[in-house]
């Protein structure tokens, strides 16, 4: 499967495999999703894929019945880019 995309103000984003001890922008990204979608607590969201983004990510993908391997592939993204609120990000 390819990498997912995302559109944002008319640019197009590609979304990385990310995994623990991986940092950046992404990660920021993924970790504003879970949080939004209760999945991470507040104030969680500082680019760094630790213990607690990888527990978050399990969780939601045991929640949207994906594998659970703690990794945001293309169908964890795929997931998160759909569950992402109004005003989000």
């Amino acid at each position: 499967m390819s990498d997912v995309t995302l559109t944002v103000a008319g640019k197009v984003v590609p979304l990385p495999t990310i995994r623990r001890s991986d940092t950046g922008e992404a990660v920021r990204l993924a970790q504003k999703i879970l949080i939004f979608t209760g999945f991470l607590p507040f104030g969680e969201a500082d680019g760094i894929f630790g213990p607690k983004t990888e527990q978050a990510v399990k969780n939601y993908q045991r929640n949207r019945v994906l594998i659970m391997d703690g990794i945001v592939g293309p169908q964890t993204w795929a997931k998160l880019t759909n569950d992402i609120p109004e005003g989000c990000c």
